[in-house]
């Protein structure tokens, strides 16, 4: 009986893996197959009539095969999950006149659609013959016994509409005979044959979708993930150097050193644009260089002199000035790392002979230290 059984479920769960997994594929193509949700339940009764069959009872009974054979009603619930194979709960009793009791069978079943496995998808196919498997518990109206019990069917349907069908069906049974006998006694089988009607619920036939199609969108999504991957990153960047230059140190007033006139030294320009202190890429890039050679010359220190733009607003040129100054800082003394005690800047405020005669914006100026 523990071979029967193993076996049964070994065969229910290896078609139940091919239907489910087995890709569909048409003219080369590989699909997947999606209807609506919430639709394609179905609900079916059937009846008909059915025998037990053991070869001890055909010795022993009186009434032979008769007393073997009676009535089937059925109950059953599902839903299709694709366009070839559905889950069903089905309910059956049946009656044995020979042990003069009523037996129930409580399964778990999978059917396959084989009309449409193995040929083209039609929705508007009348005729469709299907085959299911399942496992479940068998009950009986005499004794506490509760075997494991298998079923396996093949099933034919005419569909009157997208609702309304009638299926012939034929099934067999089987489980331990613990439920009719007590003891270890062998396996029994039970056949019926039935008859009855399927409603579905919201029918709706399955869209099939290529899945090679949808590569190319696939590949450009993917694409433009990336390229906002790479802009988050830039962004992330940027404020990162803007956390930095406003967290870096700034020479207050008591710290400025005022310079004699430094025209005639070595220097480089640095622009803003007209009214701001924001530095491009190419002017960051450039203060980079002016701190790598700082590095190397150890005899510089650097001296900045920070110009407004042409305005009424005395306030607005000074604030300007300090803004542009502080953000030449930044970059020195956050990214580059230059010593602050390395700068210096002349306040223009108080320079007289600062007054801005260039078309730039800033002055950076390298300055030999005084010898000792």
């Amino acid at each position: 009986m523990r071979q029967i059984i193993t076996a049964a479920l070994l065969a229910a769960t290896g078609l139940t893996a091919t239907a489910a997994g087995q890709p569909e594929k048409e003219n080369g193509e590989q699909y997947v197959y999606t209807a609506e949700r919430g639709s394609n339940f179905f609900l079916g009764a059937g009846g008909g009539w059915g025998f037990r069959l053991a070869s001890q009872d055909f010795k022993y009974s009186r009434m032979g095969f008769g007393g073997q054979a009676s009535y089937r009603a059925s109950f059953f619930a599902g839903k299709w999950l694709s366009p070839f194979w559905a889950l069903q709960l089905h309910a059956t009793q049946s009656r044995v006149p020979h042990f003069d009791r009523t037996v129930q069978f409580v399964t778990a079943e999978a059917l396959w659609n084989l009309s449409d496995r193995f040929s083209t998808y039609r929705p508007e196919r009348r005729w469709r013959t299907l085959a299911g498997a399942g496992a479940g518990l068998a009950f009986n109206s005499a004794n506490k016994e509760r075997p494991l019990a298998f079923t396996f069917f093949a099933k034919q349907e005419y569909r009157f509409s997208p609702s309304l069908s009638l299926f012939a069906e034929a099934r067999g049974r089987l489980t331990d005979d613990a439920l009719f006998y007590s003891g270890d006694t062998p396996v029994t089988t039970l056949w019926e044959l039935n008859a009855g009607i399927t409603w579905t619920f919201k029918p709706r036939a399955y869209r099939a979708y290529s899945l090679r199609a949808y590569e190319p969108y696939i590949e450009e999504m993917n694409r433009e993930i990336n390229r906002m991957k790479e802009e988050l990153l830039r962004l992330k960047a940027e404020q990162d150097s803007l956390k930095t230059e406003k967290e870096a140190p700034v020479l207050t007033d008591r710290e400025v050193k005022i310079l004699p006139s430094v025209r005639n030294n070595m220097h480089i320009e640095v622009r803003f644009p007209r009214y701001s202190f924001y530095l491009s890429e190419a002017e960051k890039g450039n203060i980079a260089k002016v701190a790598e050679w700082v590095e190397k010359e150890k005899d510089f220190r650097i001296c900045i002199l920070p110009f407004s733009d042409e305005t009424s607003d005395k306030v607005f040129g000074e604030n300007l000035r300090r803004q542009r100054a502080e953000a030449i800082l930044g970059e020195l003394t956050g990214k580059s790392k230059v010593a602050s005690e390395k700068i210096q800047l002349i306040d223009t405020y108080r320079e007289a002979g600062s007054r801005n005669v260039t078309d730039c914006s800033a002055l950076i100026f390298f300055i030999p230290n005084e010898k000792k």
